[in-house]
């Protein structure tokens, strides 16, 4: 695979999607809405911007494991797990 973006992982802080050295990935706010996006909502959006990276990598794992004869890779069902996990919130 050939990366074109930020190297994952990211992390939020708070409102803002960051790298491990602390460069900015991504910025969430309201400014376009008038400030009426709750604040749960652009959390959950940050969170999910900064599963991006796992995200991408576990499908990518998913189509070699499903292109391949061993079908039932534990290892990639936790990848896959972990991604939407991290993308859900559920792993802080």
């Amino acid at each position: 695979m050939t990366t074109q973006h930020t190297p994952g992982p990211w992390n939020v802080t708070g409102l803002y999607v960051r790298e491990q050295d602390g460069g900015l990935v991504a910025s969430i706010n309201d400014l376009w809405h008038d400030q009426k996006t709750p604040k749960a909502e652009m959390a959950a959006n940050a969170r999910l911007i900064a599963a991006a990276p796992e995200l991408l990598a576990a499908l990518e794992d998913t189509k070699l494991w499903l292109e391949s004869d061993d079908a039932g890779d534990k290892v990639v069902v936790a990848k896959i797990n972990a991604a939407i996990a991290r993308a859900t919130g559920a792993a802080q």
